[in-house]
């Protein structure tokens, strides 16, 4: 599976980090092919969905995931998380405050979607 998927929604281009019920070493090969094609984008035009439904919670994937926000902050206009219970909600919380950035966080991908296309 593609670890990001590019979808067009309401002429906008939205990017869907899929990590949805992955272990943590499938969590940090997809976070490595997502950072190499956001490092394409022009600065501060990505509007991002991190799908962290049914994942695994490990210390080596919040790690990764903070990593992972970090190195993309210079590329994200705005950031959504896809996240069905509420310690993924406080740690992606977290992970936008280490990465200057605010990260916020929805029950679906449509709910993020339409948020993110809202954004200024």
């Amino acid at each position: 599976m593609t670890a990001i998927l590019k979808i067009s929604y309401k002429t906008k281009t939205v990017l869907v980090v899929d990590l949805s019920s992955q272990k943590p070493v499938e969590i940090i090969k997809r976070i490595d092919e997502a950072q190499k094609e956001i490092a394409m984008m022009a600065p501060k035009s990505a509007l991002i969905i991190t799908d962290v439904s049914g994942i695994e919670i490990a210390t080596e994937t919040i790690d990764a995931v903070m990593e992972f926000a970090k190195k993309n902050t210079p590329y994200v206009k705005a950031s959504a998380i896809v996240a069905d219970n509420k310690m993924i909600n406080l740690i992606a919380f977290n992970v936008g405050n280490s990465a200057g950035r605010k990260i916020t966080s929805f029950a679906t991908r449509a709910q993020a979607m339409d948020w993110l296309v809202a954004q200024p």
